[in-house]
C-alpha cells in the first residue's frame, strides 16, 4: 500500500505551519519539510510542499497514480471539487476528470491536526499501548484544539481530554 500525507491542505490559506510530506511505500518511509529544501519557511508561490512531494516520489520510485490513499488535515472550508480536479487530474495526473468524485470519496482522507500528531507518534513507536499527549500552538483551521490527551490500547485511541484556543 502506498500512502501520501500532505500538510497543509493545498486549498486552505494556511501559512503558519511547516509544509511537509510523508510517503509510505511498503516498509519504506520518506518524510520531508519543504523549508529544509528551500532554506526558508513560507513561499507565496506554493501553498503546499511540492518540492518534498516530488522528491519523495523520486526517492521511492513512485508516481502519483500509484498512491492508494491521500491524507490531508481537515480543511477550514468545504472541499471544492473543481480545485480537486486541478490538483489530482491536471497537476498530479493521478485520475481522470470523469472519475474525480469516486477518486476523492475512496482515496482522500481528512484527519484532524492533533489526531495526526497522536497517530504519528504512536505508530512510529514500538509500543502496543500508551498514554499519549499532543500539545502545540493550536492546531490549524480545521482543528482548533491546543491540546489533546488519551490512551491508545490495541491501536484504538480513547480521548480523555482536550483544550481549545479561545
Amino acid at each position: 500500500m502506498n500512502i501520501v500525507s500532505i500538510y497543509p491542505y493545498p486549498f486552505d490559506e494556511q501559512l503558519r505551519h511547516d509544509h511537509n510530506v510523508t510517503i509510505i511505500r511498503k516498509n519504506k518511509i520518506f518524510s520531508s519539510e519543504d523549508s529544509k529544501l528551500k532554506g526558508y519557511k513560507t513561499d507565496e508561490a506554493s501553498n503546499f510542499p511540492v518540492r518534498s512531494l516530488f522528491l519523495g516520489f523520486k526517492e521511492l520510485n513512485l508516481t502519483p497514480n500509484k498512491i492508494d490513499f491521500w491524507i490531508f488535515p481537515t480543511p477550514k472550508k468545504k472541499m471544492n471539487m473543481e480545485l480537486c480536479k486541478k490538483f489530482f487530474v491536471e497537476f498530479l495526473k493521478c485520475t481522470k476528470n470523469s472519475e474525480i468524485k469516486s477518486f476523492v470519496s475512496n482515496r482522500v482522507i481528512f484527519i484532524k491536526h492533533h489526531d495526526a500528531h497522536i497517530y504519528t507518534a504512536f505508530y512510529s513507536s514500538p509500543f502496543y499501548n500508551a498514554d499519549i499527549l499532543s500539545i502545540d500552538a493550536g492546531g490549524d483551521h480545521g482543528d482548533s484544539r491546543r491540546m489533546l490527551w488519551g490512551k491508545i490500547n490495541k491501536k484504538k485511541f480513547r480521548k480523555l481530554g482536550e483544550t481549545f484556543n479561545k
